[in-house]
């Protein structure tokens, strides 16, 4: 395996390669042992929760199922973007529990083990809105479909 790993969600094809550089850049530069994305949008429903400590730190992610309400209004929200340096994201994982709402193995509490461990982890808020969409539903395929074409005609110069 390599140095590092970048774990994307399937159903998120609207990330930008952009985007993807500057993940990557973080993770490099900061010396962390994981880096991950955040956005900010207007209607969360669905996200996991970026929750950050009295001094703005990233905290750790809270998952809509365990969230409470005072969680749930938070629009900073999880896109499923990460960079890990791979030897500490197979040591969390092996850590990782199920004790949550769904009963679910959740790839993001390995932020807060890390934390727990003095290792550091990165945050870049610089992800669009538009770019956290995914496609669980067919109007959201339209959606996407509509965003990626309109993508494609802006960077080849047609018209809409």
């Amino acid at each position: 395996l390599g140095e590092e790993t970048l774990v994307l969600c399937g159903d998120g094809p609207l990330i930008r390669p952009h985007t993807l550089q500057v993940l990557l850049d973080t993770h490099r530069n900061t010396g962390a042992s994981a880096t991950l994305a955040t956005a900010v949008i207007a209607d969360p429903q669905g996200y996991g929760r970026i929750q950050r400590d009295s001094n703005g730190n990233f905290a750790r992610i809270v998952e809509q199922k365990d969230a409470s309400p005072e969680q749930l209004a938070i629009c900073e929200i999880n896109p499923s973007y990460y960079c890990f340096r791979t030897a500490d994201l197979f040591d969390a994982l092996k850590r990782v529990t199920n004790q949550n709402a769904s009963g679910e193995y959740y790839i993001t509490d390995v932020f807060e083990l890390l934390l727990r461990d003095g290792k550091r982890v990165s945050v870049v808020d610089a992800v669009p809105a538009e770019d956290v969409l995914s496609v669980n539903t067919l109007e959201q395929l339209a959606e996407v479909s509509q965003i990626l074409e309109s993508r494609s005609s802006t960077n080849t110069g047609a018209r809409a």
